[in-house]
């Protein structure tokens, strides 16, 4: 069957997705993706195009009516996004406020620098990018580094960006946090995301490269849920710990955080990151895309078709100012907060190329049935092929052949 790129909505809510050879059925009102083949598209495309359909494919035409994916009295169409507006509005902002830090964490992916930066935004320039945050009203703001407690100014940065009507989290190593400094984030409702490596000293402090930095960690912690802050905890997973993933598991969840979230480590930027990677298959699978098993809200559905699922709506200001697409994601430059307000950079050019660098664009994406519910991650895309319009290497799914790739 030849591909075809139209969108057919067979019942209310509910949208058929041909890809090079098979096709997906997307159930944006219980936000599920079926996968069907060959023979299945062939039957639903006679159904809409009203030909006979044999007993076999009148049974399947049965069985999609019973399961509420196609209407006995609702005409098939042309599915039109008629509900949904493109926005250009910054969803998610990271504030780079330092390149400095006190840990030495192998794998970072500022790189091996930890200094600050040569001409680092002032107090009065952080003041004023937040006023300019305060007129696009970003949904979250997240604070980094580097090491954010590092800088000199953080507490006063805090307490300017609690004025902007934005989720606010501060993401830090937790070795530095104090009573002061927690009860700044409690007062401005701030939550508080850690980086933990490991379940004990010895594989945390190794990775850090700072002796007791564990501890530390721990006692911010119990300064943090002492004052009811929320707290979550991101993990790195790499060659240095990948023995323990378990143990870090079990132990991330003794300690009573809000929430945990584990990720691979990318190899993102200047590709240092490879020199970790893990080694072994299960934590490699962590990363790696292996079958159909998407979820999808209507919204979600929409928004790929006009955006990166990546990208959109994201941005960070580094420390000198300068605007990038997101954290993983050096090489590309939007523009620099010292000689044009954030608005002028959501509306230029570039911003919008790669806001809207949707799955069409993308080679061997852009005749997946499954395009519009994937999360794509362009920065690892492009550290492994050099081309901005490559796929992302962590998924396995092979469209022209219609099955994965497990080996």
């Amino acid at each position: 069957m030849i591909f075809n790129n139209t969108l057919w909505e067979i019942n209310r809510n509910v949208v058929f997705v041909k890809g090079a050879l098979r096709g997906a059925i997307y159930d944006l009102e219980n936000e599920l993706v079926y996968s069907i083949g060959v023979q299945s598209c062939n039957c639903i495309y006679k159904i809409i195009n009203n030909c006979g359909l044999n007993n076999e494919e009148k049974e399947y035409r049965k069985a999609l009516i019973e399961h509420s994916l196609l209407s006995a009295d609702f005409s098939p169409r042309l599915y039109t996004h008629m509900d949904f507006s493109p926005t250009d509005t910054i969803g998610l902002v990271w504030l780079e406020i330092t390149q400095a830090c006190n840990e030495r964490c192998i794998h970072c992916y500022e790189g091996s620098e930890h200094i600050s930066s040569k001409n680092p935004l002032s107090l009065i320039e952080w003041q004023k990018v937040i006023n300019e945050l305060k007129d696009v009203q970003p949904k979250r703001i997240v604070i980094i580094g580097g090491e954010p407690c590092v800088h000199k100014d953080l507490n006063r940065i805090l307490n300017l960006v609690s004025e902007v009507k934005s989720d606010v989290t501060l993401f830090t190593n937790g070795s530095l946090i104090n009573e002061e400094l927690a009860g700044i984030l409690k007062k401005n409702n701030i939550r508080v995301k850690l980086s933990l490596y490991g379940n004990n000293a010895k594989i945390h402090d190794n990775i850090t490269k700072l002796p007791g930095s564990f501890e530390k960690l721990l006692k911010s912690i119990d300064i943090l849920q002492k004052r009811k802050i929320d707290i979550s905890v991101a993990i790195v997973l790499m060659k240095e710990n990948q023995d323990y993933y378990e143990e870090i598991r079990d132990f991330v969840m003794r300690l009573g955080v809000s929430s945990y979230k584990f990720d691979v480590i990318r190899n993102v930027y200047n590709g240092e990151q490879s020199k970790h990677s893990p080694t072994l298959k299960r934590i490699i699978d962590l990363r790696i895309r292996k079958e159909a098993n998407f979820s999808i809200t209507k919204r979600q559905f929409d928004s790929n078709y006009f955006h990166n699922s990546c990208w959109h709506n994201k941005m960070v200001i580094t420390d000198n100012g300068d605007v990038m697409p997101c954290v993983f994601e050096r090489n590309i430059k939007y523009g620099n907060v010292r000689n044009k307000t954030i608005k002028e950079i959501v509306n230029s050019t570039i911003v919008k190329r790669c806001w809207g660098l949707d799955f069409s664009q993308i080679d061997v994406c852009n005749r997946c049935e499954y395009r519009f519910a994937c999360k794509d991650c362009r920065p690892l895309a492009i550290a492994q092929s050099g081309n901005i319009y490559s796929k992302n290497p962590s998924c396995n799914y092979n469209p022209e052949l219609g099955g994965w790739n497990n080996e």
